[in-house]
């Protein structure tokens, strides 16, 4: 049950800001002008002169080296070796939990029972650091442990704290570690999402190298344009307790959780392109085990990377499943990789920040770089599908969506997320 959100990408730092560049079907793509001597004569270094000629694009964090580091009593020396997904992640958790009221009555002596789970899978960092002295500090602040280890030290608390990484999917993976732990008992109340952080040049050459982005800088989901993905920068996190729990608070709930599910490629055609039996057997699930049942969803926020071979899987993959000619409200279909690039391991959790904002206000936005259905995706009126267009109002009973993340390495992860009305939250019994 996601409680409360923020999300870095680029200025975008609040659900309204949020809201408004979906609108604005915006993007946030900067090109790496100021960096290109750089890569260029890293890449001569490298002998590739293909890297050498080619232009990179981004979606970055704004100063992303502002830290306040004495807030949260770290010293200069050490703050300097602290990776800045570390940096993001602590002040997106302080910001979330202030804004939650966890904070007002918080006491780290108390030892809380609660869980932090992270998505992250770059190392980035600790290249930057490499180029400079050893530090007693590197460790901590560049090991990827750390980034659940030092918000739980930081708060004091009792719970698990798990970094995971299956690459793309990695954030949603620790939203479904979560809410496991949370119904297992392991914690009462849990912090989950993901982080990236793109600080050195080599994993652009190696994914401009292998095929994966994009030469015009731009995702561009399920268009006949599309080319590959852009980079980006972006932490994102969800507060999640039991539903229960949160009434009796009185806390402000953004969505419920009915179902969260995860499962593995497996038979993919290619280690990297994700298989549409697994998608599909994917949001089977979900509708088994939360009582939904299809036609209750009005939107889907896909993954969406804009690849000519992931884009018609996972489109014929919702069709199979929600696709129905007969909907009384055509089912949508969105990324917003259109709008920040893909975060990578935070992708998922981007993706869920973006169905609350949906939520919250009340509208589908327009698909950014969208102008023509890529031609290896069969109509999808006939079905009942649409890619919205111009922005709408999300004017139905129950706001109900899916949002799926699937990671390079074959790992999927998708959940169901919706809204009610106020007065029917005590009857129900779900996380």
């Amino acid at each position: 049950m996601p409680r409360l959100e923020q999300l870095a990408a680029n200025v975008i730092e609040s659900s309204v800001e949020l809201h408004r560049v979906l609108s604005e079907a915006r993007s946030m793509l900067e090109a790496l002008d100021g960096l290109d001597p750089i890569l260029s004569d890293t890449a001569m270094i490298l002998q590739d002169e293909h890297m050498a000629k080619r232009k990179f694009f981004g979606n970055f964090v704004d100063d992303i080296k502002r830290f306040d580091n004495s807030f949260f009593g770290i010293n200069g020396r050490e703050a300097a070796s602290l990776d800045p997904q570390q940096r993001m992640l602590l002040e997106l958790s302080y910001e979330a939990l202030e804004s939650s009221g966890y904070l007002t009555s918080h006491q780290r002596s108390a030892e809380d029972p609660v869980a932090c789970f992270i998505g992250g899978s770059l190392n980035e960092y600790l290249e930057n650091t490499a180029c400079h002295a050893p530090s007693a500090y590197t460790a901590t602040g560049t090991i990827r442990a750390f980034m659940c280890g030092r918000l739980s030290y930081y708060y004091g608390w009792s719970g698990p704290a798990e970094v995971l990484d299956t690459a793309c999917s990695s954030s949603l993976v620790a939203i479904h570690r979560a809410c496991r732990a949370i119904q297992a008992g392991e914690c009462t109340m849990a912090i989950a999402g993901g982080v990236s952080a793109l600080t050195t040049a080599g994993n652009f050459f190696d994914l401009g190298k292998a095929g994966f982005l994009s030469q015009t800088g731009q995702c561009k989901p399920f268009d006949a344009a599309a080319d590959g993905y852009c980079r980006s920068e972006g932490a994102g996190l969800v507060v999640l307790k039991k539903l229960s729990d949160a009434v009796s608070a009185g806390d402000n709930i953004f969505g419920v959780i009915p179902s969260i599910a995860t499962n593995q490629g497996g038979t993919s055609t290619t280690l990297t392109v994700p298989s549409p039996t697994a998608l599909k057997a994917l949001y089977r699930s979900l509708f088994e085990k939360s009582g939904l049942k299809p036609s209750h969803v009005t939107y889907v926020e896909a993954h969406g990377t804009g690849t000519q071979a992931g884009d018609p899987i996972e489109m014929e993959s919702i069709r199979a499943i929600l696709g129905d000619s007969s909907r009384a409200t055509p089912l949508s279909i969105g990324s917003i990789k259109g709008n920040i690039g893909h975060c990578e391991p935070a992708a998922g959790v981007a993706g869920l920040l973006k169905v609350l904002a949906m939520m919250k206000f009340s509208g589908i936005p327009p698909q950014a770089n969208h102008s023509r259905l890529n031609p290896a995706i069969s109509a999808l009126e006939p079905d009942g599908m649409e890619i919205t267009r111009k922005l709408r109002d999300w004017n139905v009973p129950q706001r109900a969506a899916l949002v799926n993340s699937y990671g390079a390495g074959g790992s999927n992860c998708a959940l169901l997320c919706y809204t009610l009305p106020r007065w029917t939250w005590p009857v129900l019994h779900l996380l």
